[in-house]
């Protein structure tokens, strides 16, 4: 548990807050992710904390790597610093260290080779520091200084992509991304800072983030393919408009209602087909629109027609698009199981709605970029990272923003709109909504890890608390009801 109290008092005496250890296991960097969250709230800098976490994960990851590397050389017998041993033993560590590599962490300590990991508020500047207790060989400290330079020549995380991906050492994609997220956020490039100490035989990286200049960005870069995608969407269809505007006023007669539904055979079948689905769970089959439109309500019959009116016009112009669908089904019935666990009555419709829209832009993006997403998809699995800030910086946007500029243009509520742009980044949401997207996010949080595309590294555990999740455990065990509820309601409406 991260002692919030030992963060301000670190904050307020300008002091250092410093950890050592031989091997970062995962409750470790939790710990870690964690105390850089608190830093980051009290300094009122949360929405850089994505970026941080993986600058801070990959620090990590490449102090510990060159540990093992100096392990794996002595136990072959070979010189780190003679350039024919050096290139002989990097042709098999990198598949030793990713296949084998709990085997080293014991090694590390005998070794005394350890890391150290620093957080640090000094002169208006945020430091975040690890520290590794060897020297770099000229061969390394060379290709990481090369590395760091074409980093900040590239331009943007698509061409680091085309240019680095297939780096050995896993260095180079790294580098440049860590720069890259850096720069997102407003830190010059050369607050990245590599340094070899002599006096105590060790190596630094830093990373200095001024904290008085940087500020929540919400600017939009987009692309000209995804402006004229956007401009060339349909307008929202304007029989689901009209109903739209009539269950706007509450005097409105079911049977009026009903006559305008009647009038589209198709949102006739869909409403009947939500209806005797498992979000219901009606003990007898409904067939008339009427019953159906009473049963419903006027707030469920509204997120069908925002469910319904979307898949019309994404689905004919965005076919293939059925894995995606399957997706958004899960994290609404999940995120509807979440609200009625936790007696969250009023929003029951609501993060169903959001669940079902909430990839609404990913579908655009995989329309234009679907070979790209699969490498931003790929590098954030292996990352540990959710692929939204990276899409952002490699397409000018990301999912999220897009689905909610779609969704504006389309004049959909605040609360619909809400979840589609803040489920990956719930905190920065209004407070009215939080609700809201918190549920969206953590159904969609599960999806995704049953999808091996998050873990429970990645969850926000101050959202956790709210919904009674104090630990892994907690965690799993809400997954697994919900996975075995969804499975069973598979079963019933077969």
């Amino acid at each position: 548990m991260v002692d919030a109290n030992k963060i301000t008092e670190a904050i307020t005496n300008s002091a250092p807050l410093t950890f050592k250890a031989y091997h970062v296991n995962n409750a470790t960097l939790e710990y870690f992710i964690d105390t850089l969250g608190e830093f980051l709230t009290q300094l009122q800098r949360e929405y850089i904390k994505e970026a941080l976490s993986y600058c801070l994960r990959e620090m990590i990851d490449n102090m510990e790597r060159a540990n093992a590397k100096r392990i794996y050389f002595l136990n072959n017998k070979l010189n780190i610093d003679n350039p024919a041993d050096y290139e002989k033993g990097m042709r098999s560590f990198a598949r030793k260290f990713r296949e084998k590599r709990e085997t080293f962490f014991d090694l590390l300590k005998q070794n005394d080779l350890y890391i150290k990991l620093g957080f640090h508020v000094k002169d208006e500047m945020f430091l975040m520091s690890t520290v590794s207790k060897i020297q770099p060989t000229e061969e390394e400290k060379t290709r990481i200084l090369k590395r760091i330079s074409a980093a900040r020549q590239v331009k943007n995380v698509a061409q680091a992509f085309q240019l680095f991906s297939d780096a050995t050492e896993s260095g180079g994609l790294g580098i440049v991304t860590m720069i890259m997220m850096l720069r997102k956020i407003g830190v010059l490039d050369d607050s990245y800072i590599f340094a070899t100490i002599p006096k105590t035989n060790e190596t630094l990286t830093q990373i200095k983030v001024p904290i008085n200049t940087i500020t929540e960005d919400q600017a939009v870069e987009i692309s000209d393919s995804i402006a004229n995608e956007i401009n060339s969407i349909p307008k929202f269809p304007e029989n689901i408009m009209e109903l739209e505007s009539m269950l706007g006023n509450p005097d409105i007669p079911f049977s009026d209602v009903s006559k305008v539904i009647n009038r589209d055979p198709s949102l006739t079948a869909e409403l009947l087909k939500m209806v005797n689905s498992a979000q219901y769970m009606l003990p007898n089959k409904v067939s008339n629109i009427n019953d159906a439109v009473s049963l419903v309500g006027m707030r469920g019959l509204r997120s069908l027609l925002y469910s319904y009116g979307t898949q019309k016009v994404m689905g004919v112009r965005y076919k293939r698009m059925q894995d995606q669908w399957n997706h958004a089904y899960k994290v609404a019935y999940y995120a509807q199981s979440i609200a009625r666990q936790r007696r969250l009555r009023k929003i029951v419709d609501d993060v169903y709605i959001g669940g079902i829209l909430h990839d609404l832009g990913k579908i655009v993006l995989l329309q234009l970029h679907r070979t790209l997403l699969k490498k931003i998809n790929s590098f954030a699995k292996e990352k540990g990272l959710s692929g939204n800030f990276i899409e952002s910086m490699t397409v000018g946007i990301a999912h999220t923003r897009l689905g909610a500029m779609i969704a504006e243009k389309w004049n959909f509520p605040e609360n619909i709109i809400a979840p589609i742009e803040f489920h990956h980044q719930p905190l920065l949401c209004k407070p009215d909504h939080r609700e809201i997207v918190y549920t969206v996010y953590l159904a969609n949080l599960f999806t995704n890890i049953e999808d091996e595309q998050a873990t429970y590294l990645n969850a926000e555990k101050r959202i956790l608390k709210l919904y009674g999740i104090n630990n892994e455990e907690d965690f799993n065990s809400m997954h697994n009801n919900l996975k075995q509820q969804w499975e069973n309601q598979k079963l019933r409406f077969k």
